[in-house]
């Protein structure tokens, strides 16, 4: 029902999902609320970064600083 709703893409990036093993579940850690449907670099990196706002806005930041 997810990939419909999505039209076969992942939230963030909105890459289309290739096969069904690219594509993981997102959920809050806190509430196991289902979030949505993300490819596996998307899935990452909010994993990477424990779902905090503050690092990806810093590494926003960063990102434009550079660019």
């Amino acid at each position: 029902e997810l990939i419909n709703i999505q039209k076969n893409r992942c939230s963030i990036c909105e890459n289309i999902f290739k096969s069904s093993k690219q594509t993981f579940i997102d959920h809050n850690h806190e509430t196991g609320k289902n979030r949505g449907l993300l490819c596996p670099k998307c899935n990452t990196l909010l994993g990477m970064c424990n779902d905090n706002i503050e690092i990806l806005k810093k590494a926003i930041s960063y990102l434009l600083m550079y660019n």
